[in-house]
């Protein structure tokens, strides 16, 4: 019975003038109760797969707690993915853009030191995916696409593994965030952490081109920045694709950013 049910019914009980305080208290009891990490924020219930990936579920008693999640049970939910891989990963607020941000940073703290990529995606309904990828490349649309998420207005991390960096976004990521109107993306590798975001003015560019204007970017003014000695010395390998994100961010209208992680 769900807690406003239970509510109705003790609304609906007649009870002595004694029990009244205790009905009360009864009453407070079931509106603190945390909510239920085996439903959606609409109130239906979580597949059993979706179940079994929930941060707050407990495998060993097969109990559900509330909270959320965090790094230890995103990288002990990721474990259990085959390559290519996406399943439910519990729900989170997503009108509380902090609650959000924190679990993508948790999702970071998980993923750290993996020899390939892998995804948290928060959808805005507030039901998090867990994509497990391959290499340099995770595809996190396709399986949530594919069990009913839309990936409009969501927000994401993702890992870049230290074999597979060039120290931003790649063109492939801001393909993914224009082609999915993604609302906030996030990724990192050993030594960077990058965002980009949507704004009010942010244009909406196809895929093609995005892959088309990254590459004429980054091979033609920012690889002259590399050739030109005249400025200082210019680390093409660590600073190009930053380079040619600060360019698109500003042609396209959106948020970027890059910041230094602490050791």
């Amino acid at each position: 019975m769900t807690r406003l049910e239970w509510a109705a019914v003790m609304q609906s009980l007649i009870i002595p003038q004694e029990l009244l305080k205790a009905r009360g208290r009864l009453l407070e009891a079931i509106w603190l109760l945390p909510p239920d990490p085996r439903l959606r924020p609409n109130g239906e219930r979580l597949g059993l797969l979706e179940q079994r990936f929930n941060p707050n579920h407990d495998p060993e008693n097969g109990r559900f707690t509330s909270g959320s999640g965090g790094a230890a049970a995103f990288r002990k939910s990721a474990a259990g993915l085959k390559a290519g891989e996406t399943v439910g990963a519990g729900t989170v607020d997503f009108s509380d853009r902090g609650a959000v941000l924190r679990q993508l940073e948790a999702a970071e703290e998980a993923f750290s030191g993996l020899e390939h990529e892998a995804c948290l995606t928060v959808t805005n309904d507030g039901r998090m995916w867990l994509t497990n990828g391959e290499g340099a490349m995770v595809d996190a649309a396709s399986g949530i696409e594919a069990q009913g998420g839309d990936l409009q207005g969501s927000f994401s991390y993702h890992n870049h593994p230290e074999a597979d960096t060039w120290y931003s976004f790649s063109a492939d990521d801001v393909a993914h965030f224009f082609e999915h109107r993604e609302a906030f993306a996030r990724a990192s590798d050993q030594r960077f952490s990058y965002t980009m975001e949507r704004t009010a003015e942010t244009l909406d560019i196809s895929p093609d081109d995005v892959y088309h204007k990254f590459k004429a970017v980054h091979d033609g003014e920012v690889q002259e920045m590399a050739w030109d000695d005249s400025g200082p010395p210019f680390d093409f390998e660590r600073d190009g694709y930053h380079e040619t994100m600060i360019r698109l961010s500003q042609q396209w209208r959106f948020s970027y950013e890059r910041t230094e992680r602490s050791e």
